[in-house]
């Protein structure tokens, strides 16, 4: 290990000698590659094995007194145990607690539909508890996804960064400290399982699905900040779930709406997408999650199948290459990319035949109830072995004893408040930013600050708070704004045509703002300066614009922040705190997954 370290930190300083001897700016990948080595590190995580070599399951012990529950399970209590459902409504009312007492559900997801405020989720939590400690006798996992960026749940003072803007600036203990304040919060509203890191390798700067959900392209660097989120919400007592199993990235197709193909080899797959999943696995044993994607892998399983109803992905890969003993869990079944069968019943039985411990069914109220009667009577027939639903039924119960302890009594509103309001969410928002801005300035970035200096400027951009904060942060010249209409593309090329003297700022807040910047001229391209929260794969001419600012952050002083470092004169950086935005976030399983986080007020 020593010896590796010592190589890398020869490899960097020979890149930045010879870029320094011969005068030229550090190109991207350079500068990616430096920054990542250079970064702080914490312990080094155990070198993943190779996948393709087995390895032994480790046995499933229960203590004693989930032991004794288990025991005394009935057939039904056991097989709702292997569901974890959704549900409408933010109360504990009648309509759940029945629904509780009817499935006797091993889980609950919440999503922002089921939350208004840290009291009532409190709540909602301890009500829904108490109904499943009445019709199974043992506690709930409650999760929800609450990743950071564009899918976040629960406002914080200010909202977690998104993963790829932690890849970006490298600092795996950034990354723990964040995965610890989130744990933190969730684990006082009552939740106990985090459905994030996202583990899917996927390159920025080409089109996919995953968008900045992902840490990045360098699978070493996705397994050390998956690992590094991941330790710090078990810190904090929350079960972390690595996702998508066997691997999201690359792709562009919507598993919300479809089945997509990814054609890899198994060898190819073990030398990326696989990598943090191995990693997770040589850190945490068995003492995490993984959520299975709804993707097929016709070169690992030539049927085609999604990976969800694959025993040669769950149980030949999973368990029995990767020697992962813990929870499976899918996403939810009732999304397009599980619909290549048809029969929902049907989907979940296979499911379960795969290998997979607990199917989610986030919708439904009525087939979440048919779908346990289905399971009920596979077992009675013989189609499914009862010895396989105890198998994980003790995976579900060993999470529980791990994770799930019931609170004698609700947190108190200080307790709420500083879970909420915890001073850690704006020193990693703050930190994230700062680490972006100490880049090293590259060639076109300093050519076009050259290029605007002194000159009037045209802002584009649809969000009011990033209008507002830069025009309020600009010194010496004048700001014209011009909100985005998806009616009017042209409206930029007509302004910048009629100021053939002003530099133009674009911000790209969203996907809506992106496809406008998608039809702008290549003359008027290049004398903008395009800020972008979304990823170089949305758009179609990013060598044209004068320069490309990736931030992918909605930090709600972001305006200012580009303001100072691009037009202003430098003064001593720092990155100012901001108030958190009022607005939250929608994003369900089967809504886009790019709902931003931060108001994003596109037409």
């Amino acid at each position: 290990m020593r010896v590796l370290s010592l190589l890398i930190m020869m490899i960097v300083f020979s890149v930045f000698a010879l870029r320094q001897v011969s005068a030229q700016p550090l190109s991207r990948a350079e500068r990616k590659f430096i920054v990542r080595r250079m970064a702080q590190a914490p312990t080094p995580i155990p070198q993943p094995e190779k996948a393709s070599e087995p390895v032994p399951l480790s046995p499933l012990v229960l203590n004693e007194e989930m032991e004794k529950i288990f025991s005394k399970m009935t057939l039904a209590q056991k097989v709702g145990q292997l569901f974890l459902i959704g549900f409408m409504g933010k109360t504990g009312d009648h309509s759940i607690v029945d629904l509780i007492g009817k499935v006797k559900p091993g889980g609950l997801i919440l999503f922002s539909r089921n939350i208004h405020s840290a009291p009532q989720v409190v709540q909602l939590v301890t009500e829904s508890q108490r109904a499943a400690m009445k019709a199974s006798s043992v506690p709930l996992l409650v999760g929800i996804d609450q990743e950071g960026g564009n899918v976040i749940r629960i406002k914080t003072s200010l909202p977690l960064p998104s993963a790829l803007a932690f890849g970006e600036a490298g600092e795996t203990k950034l990354v723990e400290t964040a995965g610890f304040a989130t744990g933190q919060l969730l684990k006082v509203l009552g939740i106990n399982m985090n459905f994030a890191p996202v583990l899917d390798i996927a390159d920025p700067d080409k089109p996919s699905f995953i968008g900045t959900r992902t840490y990045g392209s360098d699978p070493q660097l996705v397994s050390q900040m998956g690992v590094s989120f991941s330790e710090g919400m078990k810190q904090a007592g929350v079960l972390p779930t690595g996702k998508h199993f066997p691997g999201h990235g690359g792709i562009e197709e919507d598993s919300h709406k479809g089945t997509p193909e990814k054609n890899l080899t198994l060898e190819e797959m073990e030398a990326s997408d696989l990598v943090p999943f191995v990693a997770m696995k040589n850190k945490f044993g068995d003492s995490w999650a993984v959520m299975l994607g709804h993707l097929a892998y016709p070169k690992v399983d030539p049927s085609g199948i999604p990976a969800t109803y694959s025993k040669l992905i769950v149980k030949g890969l999973l368990r029995d290459k990767l020697g992962f003993n813990g929870l499976i869990v899918t996403d939810d079944i009732e999304m397009g990319g599980a619909s290549a069968i048809k029969d929902v019943r049907e989907r979940a039985l296979r499911a379960v035949e795969a290998g997979t411990d607990m199917i989610m069914i986030a919708w439904n109220k009525k087939l979440q109830r048919e779908l346990v009667v289905a399971l009920q009577k596979a077992v009675k027939s013989g189609r499914i072995p009862m010895s396989r639903i105890d198998e994980s039924v003790k995976r579900i119960l060993i999470a529980k004893q791990n994770v799930a302890q019931l609170r004698p009594k609700p947190p108190s509103k200080d307790e709420l408040r500083l879970a909420l309001r915890n001073p850690k969410f704006i020193e990693i928002a703050e930190r994230a930013m700062t680490a972006r801005f100490e880049r090293p300035a590259v060639k076109q970035e300093l050519s076009f600050k050259e290029y605007a200096n002194g000159r009037s400027l045209l802002l584009f951009s649809s969000n009011p708070r990033f209008t507002e904060n830069f025009k309020k942060a600009i010194s010496g010249r004048s700001v014209r704004s011009y909100p985005l209409d998806p009616e009017r593309p042209d409206l930029i090329d007509r302004a910048m045509r009629a100021n053939p003297k002003a530099a133009g700022v674009f911000f790209v807040s969203g996907p809506q703002a992106a496809k406008i910047l998608n039809k702008i001229s290549e003359d008027v391209a290049k004398r903008l300066l395009v800020v972008s929260v979304e990823t170089q794969g949305r758009l179609k001419n990013v060598a044209s614009f004068g320069y490309f600012a990736d931030v992918y952050y909605r930090h709600p002083s972001l305006g200012k922040m580009i303001a100072d470092h691009y037009f202003n004169e430098p003064k001593e950086p720092r990155v100012p705190a901001a108030s958190p935005s009022k607005r939250e976030t929608s994003h369900d399983r089967n809504e886009p997954v790019e709902a931003p986080a931060y108001p994003e007020q596109e037409p």
